[in-house]
């Protein structure tokens, strides 16, 4: 039950958008804050796959028969999976409000 004259929620409600008493802006801000250090992080995994792929995506001695094509198929998917993860992040940090 909420008490409209206070804007405060009496103890016992239960709603979709009140979560352990947060209020839907207090736990938008969360997923935001939440989204944003994600981004951070996903951001910083692409400058060091930059940084070190010929190391990640380079020659394998071991593997003789791997060629080219199959090491630079290997690093687009890793970098298409990267790229969709950075751009969903950014969405639901940038968009939630």
């Amino acid at each position: 039950m909420r008490d409209e004259s206070h804007g405060v929620y009496l103890a016992g409600e239960v709603s979709g958008w009140d979560l352990a008493g947060m209020e839907k802006q207090a736990f938008f801000l969360v997923v935001r804050i939440l989204f944003a250090g994600l981004f951070l992080a996903i951001a910083l995994a692409g400058v060091y796959l930059v940084k070190h792929q010929a190391r990640l995506f380079g020659v394998d001695p071991a593997m003789p028969s791997e060629t080219g094509s199959s090491r630079t198929y290997s690093k687009l998917q890793v970098f298409v999976i990267w790229a969709h993860a950075l751009f969903l992040t950014a969405a639901f940090a940038l968009m939630l409000h």
